[in-house]
């Protein structure tokens, strides 16, 4: 198995080696590593863990804690996500919403101010093993009424503002289709704020809504030629970081074609309605009551942001205008998955 830097890093590196579990087991004020092979338990000495390793597999629903030790199970992994990974979703950020997305029935909800991100995301989604009879409809309801009866595993639907057809797709999710729902909002939240505005009624939004994933995407710096540099005072303070620390800055060179960029990367906030999260939405919990549970544990957008121009991936103004235009701050969010040890 190869090395690893992060707790995301090592789960991916053991799904890689065929590994069927990972065991952290807590020693002093070290945490030690090991994996299933065929002899038994093997340690691992390459990978150093930290004892936030810990706090952070045990909130990955594939693992299961005792005492000192999380054991990640990763036996079956024919994941309901794999549409994600191409798209770069952190590995723990997929493994959290992979059973949403394998599940029948319910409305998996994109949310995106680019549509091209939104048509990607929205694939992404329906994605799983195995042939799979998905179909992209008009916002009709004629359409979606006749897609509700043919077999599919998921129906992509953008319906912006109409509300019987909103009404209808949970209404289909309820009964079993899964509907893949593309909302033009800058996050996950927002989106479930404009499925509230269309008055889509409280108990089908709280017991038909799966997950709500927010995406969009920024153009990524040229790994052959950004510069490493210190954050500034003000730049340190909006990423939350000590002044000092090493940012990365967009020079040029003649791989990017002297432009400081190569491509885009996407980021992703994710939202899973858990039984808490029903139950508020179902008594009509106010947005910012439901971001706080929310992201007590998942990143949000701006954290996502942040952590991408931590690893100099995106220019840290991409990273403060996303966090900016979230509302930074406003709710208290976990660190990001590629940020499990900072």
């Amino acid at each position: 198995m190869g090395d690893a830097d992060t707790l995301d890093q090592l789960v991916q590196a053991a799904i890689a080696a065929g590994i069927p579990a990972v065991h952290l087991v807590r020693d002093g004020e070290r945490v030690r590593i090991l994996v299933r092979a065929v002899s038994g338990l093997a340690p691992v000495h390459s990978v150093v863990a930290t004892p936030e390793w810990l706090e952070a597999a045990q909130a990955l629903p594939n693992a299961t804690r005792r005492g000192a030790r999380v054991v990640i199970d990763l036996s079956n992994r024919d994941s309901g996500a794999g549409g994600f990974a191409e798209l770069g979703m952190p590995g723990s950020m997929r493994t959290a919403i992979e059973r949403e997305l394998l599940a029948p029935g319910g409305v998996i909800v994109i949310a995106s101010e680019d549509p091209a991100a939104m048509a990607r995301a929205m694939t992404a989604a329906a994605s799983a093993p195995g042939e799979r009879h998905v179909l992209d409809i008009a916002a009709d309801r004629g359409d979606l009424d006749a897609a509700a009866r043919m077999d599919c595993d998921a129906v992509l639907l953008r319906p912006g503002d109409d509300r019987g057809l909103l009404a209808a797709a949970f209404d289909h999710a309820q009964r079993g289709v899964r509907i893949v729902l593309g909302i033009e909002a800058p996050d996950a939240m927002a989106a479930i704020a404009r499925l509230r505005a269309a008055r889509v009624e409280r108990h089908l939004l709280a017991f038909a809504l799966r997950v709500a994933i927010a995406a969009r995407t920024e153009m990524r710096l040229c790994p052959a030629c950004r510069r490493p540099a210190q954050a500034e005072g003000s730049e340190s303070a909006l990423l939350g970081v000590d002044p000092g620390t090493v940012i990365y800055r967009a020079m040029g060179c003649a791989a990017c074609d002297h432009d400081g960029f190569s491509g885009s990367v996407m980021l992703f906030e994710s939202v899973v309605i858990d039984p808490g999260l029903r139950r508020l939405l179902a008594e009509g919990g106010d947005v910012a009551i439901l971001a706080r549970h929310a992201f007590v544990r998942a990143p949000t957008l701006a954290a996502s942001a942040r952590a991408l121009a931590r690893e100099g991936r995106i220019t840290v103004d991409a990273a403060i205008r996303i966090a900016r235009a979230a509302g930074a701050g406003s709710v208290t969010a976990a660190p990001h998955p590629h940020l499990l040890m900072a």
